[in-house]
């Protein structure tokens, strides 16, 4: 069954944030203290979702199914205090560092996570839920 997920194409949908502003402004000084070229500092949950099939895969690609709007208020938690540019910055995949699970461990919130979507009528529809944290990072020459 994992090597099934570690193989089938995941779909990818950016959350809220990972850090109060507060606590980004504690790492931003953290990460200036090795590297004073860093500007900014922010991190957003991601969340990857694994299909149980294609079909499923492409019902929970478009925004409008109603599989796909139980999944985004499933995973719409925490408060929004992004700043101004990640969201364009995670699309593009620009200055971007991924920190997620080990491949083939399922961590406690994926458990649940994946226990609730099947709750909530999506178990026809997906395998499995991840969630890991997207870094993103400016710094003065860009």
């Amino acid at each position: 069954v994992m090597s099934n997920f570690a193989i089938r194409k995941m779909l990818v949908l950016f959350g809220s944030s990972h850090l109060s502003p507060t606590k980004r402004d504690i790492l931003l000084k953290q990460i200036q203290a090795v590297c004073p070229v860093v500007a900014s500092v922010d991190a957003n949950y991601v969340h990857l979702v694994s299909c149980k099939t294609e079909t499923a895969e492409a019902e929970l690609s478009s925004p409008s199914s109603l599989s796909r709007n139980i999944l985004d208020r499933l995973l719409d938690y925490g408060d929004n205090d992004a700043l101004p540019g990640t969201a364009e910055a995670l699309v593009h995949h620009q200055n971007v560092v991924f920190v997620l699970p080990r491949a083939g461990s399922i961590s406690p919130w994926s458990s649940k996570a994946t226990d609730i979507a099947t709750i909530c009528a999506l178990g026809n529809i997906i395998e499995r839920l991840e969630r890991g944290v997207a870094y993103t990072v400016t710094t003065t020459s860009n």
